[in-house]
């Protein structure tokens, strides 16, 4: 999932009704700014693997929001 890709319509509807972590609000705005996973690891200063599980969280909740399931 490219998250760059949605409208602002889209990750503003993910936002009100996604019930989101504080990380993966600051994942959603940075991938949405095609910041890679990776510099976003650092900038939480969390692992890659730590990150890569909390955007995997955050795609399901997008699915969901979106009803892309």
């Amino acid at each position: 999932m490219i998250i760059s890709e949605f409208t602002k319509p889209e990750l503003d509807k993910v936002r009100e009704l996604g019930n989101l972590t504080n990380d993966e609000r600051l994942l959603l705005d940075w991938r949405s700014r095609e910041i890679p996973l990776e510099t976003c690891a650092e900038m939480m200063n969390m692992s890659i693997s730590t990150v890569k599980t909390k955007s995997q969280k955050l795609n399901i909740k997008i699915k969901k929001v979106l009803g892309l399931f």
